[in-house]
Order: structure tokens, then C-alpha cells, then sequence
């Protein structure tokens, strides 16, 4: 089951959290809001940590994507930023179903949310 971090990310001056990160063993969900706290984005990673990583992405204005991740990291002691490639979606109905078994420890409100537009978005990418 999905759990949130709780750390503060933001300005400190200001009350507003503007991301909330969500994530288990095989997810990893971060959303970020806009000051009328409505969903600007999000990152859903599925298969986190494996070199089978992947995430769809949703920004408001530009629909859903799907994405490998290559971690970027081939040598260990070499820190580098991952690197998102564009890749058909092909597991697009797994990977939903196992999300809404997970996501109980989500704000439902953004749970809804992005249920919602992974249906739509996997059927288009499906297409």
C-alpha cells in the first residue's frame, strides 16, 4: 500500500505544500499542486528500482505519457541524473489494476484524480 512522505518541501514562509510524494515497493507517485491546490502534474513509477522501470507522466495541458527510466547510474560510485526516454506503453492495464489496489494510503481526492486520468491516457497511448 502506498504511504506519503511527510517531510516539508517548499518555501518554509509559506504554509502551502506544493508536492506530495506517495510510495511503496513497486510505486512511486509524486504530484504537484498549483496554488489553488489543483494537480499541475504527476509521476507515477511503477517497477521502481528494477531495470524494468517506467512511469507515466500527466501534465495538465499536455495529457499522458509513458516513459523507460535509465537511472543513469552504470557506474557505483557515480551519482547522475535519470534520464525519462519516450516507449510504447504496453502494460498499461496491469500496471492500473495494481495501482488501485495500492493506492488505499493515498489522499483519495488525488487518488481519483489520477486513476482517472491514467484511464484515459493509457487508452489513447493504447490506440
Amino acid at each position: 500500500m502506498l504511504a506519503e512522505h511527510t517531510g516539508r518541501l517548499g518555501d518554509d514562509s509559506d504554509p502551502f505544500i506544493c508536492r506530495r510524494i506517495f510510495s511503496d515497493g513497486y510505486f512511486w507517485l509524486t504530484v504537484d499542486l498549483d496554488e489553488l491546490r489543483e494537480v499541475e502534474n504527476f509521476h507515477l513509477v511503477y517497477a521502481f528500482g528494477t531495470p524494468a522501470m517506467c512511469c507515466y507522466r500527466w501534465v495538465r495541458g499536455q495529457g499522458l505519457r509513458h516513459y523507460r527510466i535509465d537511472d543513469g547510474e552504470a557506474l557505483p560510485l557515480h551519482n547522475a541524473c535519470p534520464l525519462l526516454y519516450s516507449q510504447p506503453e504496453t502494460q498499461g492495464a496491469k500496471v492500473l489494476d495494481r495501482f488501485e489496489k495500492a493506492c488505499c494510503g493515498v489522499d483519495p481526492v488525488l487518488a481519483v484524480f489520477v486513476i482517472r486520468k491514467l484511464r484515459e491516457g493509457i487508452a489513447l497511448l493504447a490506440a
